[in-house]
């Protein structure tokens, strides 16, 4: 289970964050927070995964937060959610290791998105086993985006990392499967899976066939090609 700290002062926007993480089996929101002060009390209270983070606080402006969450907690991964554009306030940001970087004007389904993506990273990042090439050009491909990757020039909404693992997922599961199935499995809402789904047919890496279940209604199951 992945442990969400969410740090915004306007409790309207707060809940809409609470109430899209929730949409995610994998996450679970363990707190809130309104101010700087708070944010920092409960980071040293509980285990926290990913901080979800405005960066204008009543007690504290900019791009200090992200320092001081890193001083306190070094493996906490942070989303940036604000209103500010500034250069130096997303340059500094990145520098400083964000996992995501959302003006609020876009943020409800590019929320979405980087929570579905913030899922394969995180599964990738805990694996018990070594890393091999692979996984680490997985790993760093939201920045690098490397040529070798199997997947280029993928349209919004898309994340190769995300795509690669609905694929890996697609062969494992060789009886077929429904997009709320692969929802259940990346952790993320059926709608995401969905989407993905549905591009890999695009790609005719998969096909889609009507199964009808129990009462009658024909469910659409996905097969790898």
């Amino acid at each position: 289970m992945i442990r969400v700290l969410i740090c915004e002062d306007d409790f309207r926007v707060a809940n809409v964050h609470e109430s899209l993480v929730g949409q995610f089996s994998s996450f679970k929101c363990v707190g809130k927070a309104t101010n700087v002060q708070t944010m920092m009390d409960q980071i040293n209270e509980q285990d926290i995964d990913l901080i979800l983070l405005d960066l204008y606080l009543p007690d504290g402006l900019g791009v200090e937060q992200i320092m001081n969450v890193k001083a306190a907690a070094p493996n906490v991964d942070i989303i940036v959610i604000t209103a500010s554009d500034e250069r130096d306030h997303v340059q500094q940001a990145i520098r400083y290791g964000v996992y995501d970087y959302i003006i609020k004007s876009h943020s409800f389904e590019r929320l979405e998105q980087s929570l579905a993506n913030y899922v394969s990273y995180f599964n990738l990042m805990n694996r018990s086993a070594p890393f091999d090439q692979e996984h680490i050009d997985q790993l760093l491909e939201r920045s690098l985006k490397p040529e070798s990757s199997d997947f280029s020039d993928l349209p919004k909404g898309i994340d190769g990392m995300t795509l690669q693992h609905v694929q890996q997922l697609l062969k494992a599961m060789a009886e077929g499967v429904t997009a709320e199935e692969m929802g259940e499995n990346l952790g993320a809402s059926r709608t995401t899976a969905r989407r993905y789904l549905e591009y890999l047919i695009q790609l005719e890496r998969a096909v889609a066939m009507p199964v009808y279940g129990v009462v009658g209604r024909p469910e659409r199951k996905y097969f790898l090609k």
